[in-house]
């Protein structure tokens, strides 16, 4: 599918190590992320003024600056890889018809890649963008629907009528998500 798989560093050599203080413990255990130190670091390195422009456009209401916050945030790029922020900034351009952003979650919500996995939402998410004519949207609501993968179940009936249902009603709430 095209929509991104969020990758793990597993096994990578962290670049800095604690120094052991008295009331922490020494023995040291597995890291898959990058350190404390590091995510301290990165948290403390103040935004670009290009960041805070990017910001400021999105939060006018403009969703391919959203959708590029989602990307930056997403894969840490010039600020801390925080998922939680990219999924907010995701769901602005989706919320104003970004296609790209609404594939992105509809992947997010099927995978259970930084939100919880839920076929329900990610098969509503892939039905808007169909409905706004993107040609991947009919393979993503199909691996909803059938389970497509491995460790995925198809939904059941109750499932399929929630997904729709759930569709119909975050169009109603939000006519913007079809930008036709």
């Amino acid at each position: 599918m095209s929509y991104r798989v969020r990758k793990k560093e597993e096994g990578k050599p962290q670049s800095a190590a604690k120094t052991p203080s008295p009331t922490t413990s020494t023995k040291s255990e597995p890291q898959t992320e990058s350190t404390d130190t590091d995510a301290d670091a990165e948290k403390e390195k103040p935004l670009s003024e290009d960041t805070k422009l990017l910001i400021a456009q999105a939060e006018k209401g403009d969703a391919d600056a959203a959708e590029k916050l989602g990307d930056m945030y997403y894969l840490g790029m010039n600020v801390p890889k925080d998922g939680k922020e990219a999924v907010k900034w995701y769901r602005k351009a989706a919320e104003q018809g970004n296609a790209y952003a609404q594939q992105i979650l509809a992947g997010f919500y099927y995978t259970g890649d930084i939100v919880e996995q839920d076929q329900v939402t990610a098969w509503a998410w892939a039905n808007i963008l169909f409905e706004n004519g993107n040609p991947v949207a009919e393979l993503l609501k199909a691996s909803c629907r059938d389970g497509r993968g491995k460790g995925y179940k198809p939904m059941t009936p109750e499932d399929f009528s929630k997904a729709q249902e759930l569709s119909k009603e975050m169009i109603k709430k939000n006519p913007k998500l079809i930008k036709k």
